[in-house]
């Protein structure tokens, strides 16, 4: 574990523990120690250090490598088992919160969860649980196994209509009712197709019955990232870019810092350096 990172990992008496540890494992090779009072388990390259001081003749009891090679992580099994439960309670509460959004991408899962964790085992995380079929993908977001949703043959018919319209609209999305109006069917059931569609990342939704297509996101991402700066973008230069008026510029810009692709700073909306890929979604 890096310096920085042993510094954000330890307060108070957890950093005492953690040092009286060390100098445990160097003096009697106390290895599961050591892993005890690891909160985020040990980086390959730290093992490596403390191995050519201490060797580690095998596996310590109750401790497993997980990670992509040259980026795995030493951890006990019990606090690895913590932590994706840590995860999964996270996106747990997402779904039951916002029922309808597809889920969470990883940077955003990230601050959410365990801010602190070091990247690679962040990355062994998710990947235990998409392999393990407790979490999906889609696209950049990850949600729970069985959040996902599947259309009917009805529904496909319906999304067949809807998706042009919501296409040839652009930048200005058509409300709910008024597609239900251009199809001639119930808003109810032009608003339950939508949001299956926005679950399955076909669409967006910018504000409740307000929704985009996914290549319009991936042109308004792109935009923001041009006009992006340290400084952030105002609601009036994304309006003049767009010709969007004021009102929809601003829930636009609101709904990039809820997907998080930008964050809200005073009046403006700084892009995210590791935001939400949008453009993955067309892959």
């Amino acid at each position: 574990m890096p310096a920085g990172s042993a510094k954000r990992a330890f307060s108070g008496r957890g950093k005492v523990a953690w040092l009286r540890s060390v100098e445990r494992l160097l003096g009697e090779q106390d290895w599961p120690g050591l892993l005890l009072h690891a909160p985020w388990g040990l980086g390959e390259a730290q093992v490596m250090r403390f191995m050519q001081r201490v060797p580690m003749p095998s596996l310590p009891a109750g401790a497993v490598w997980v990670g992509a090679a040259q980026a795995r992580t030493l951890i006990l099994q019990e606090k690895l088992e913590g932590l994706l439960e840590r995860v999964l309670q996270v996106l747990q509460d997402f779904h039951q919160r916002w029922p309808d959004e597809p889920g969470i991408d990883e940077a955003r899962l990230k601050r959410m969860a365990m801010p602190n964790a070091p990247e690679a085992l962040w990355r062994a995380l998710c990947d235990h649980l998409i392999e393990s079929g407790q979490a999906a993908r889609n696209g950049p977001w990850l949600h729970k196994a069985g959040h996902a949703v599947t259309l009917g043959a009805e529904e496909e018919a319906l999304a067949g209509q809807l998706i042009p319209l919501i296409r040839a609209a652009g930048f200005e999305p058509s409300w709910v009712r008024n597609l239900a109006n251009a199809v001639n069917e119930p808003e109810q059931q032009v608003r339950q197709v939508l949001l299956k569609l926005l679950r399955s990342g076909e669409l967006y939704q910018v504000v409740k019955d307000l929704f985009l297509h996914r290549e319009q996101v991936v042109q308004l991402a792109e935009l923001v990232d041009e006009l992006g700066t340290e400084a952030g973008i105002a609601a009036a230069q994304f309006r003049d870019r767009t010709g969007l008026g004021r009102k929809r510029s601003i829930q636009i810009l609101e709904f990039f810092d809820r997907a998080g692709y930008t964050r809200r700073l005073r009046d403006k909306h700084v892009p995210r350096k590791h935001g939400v890929d949008f453009w993955h979604r067309l892959s």
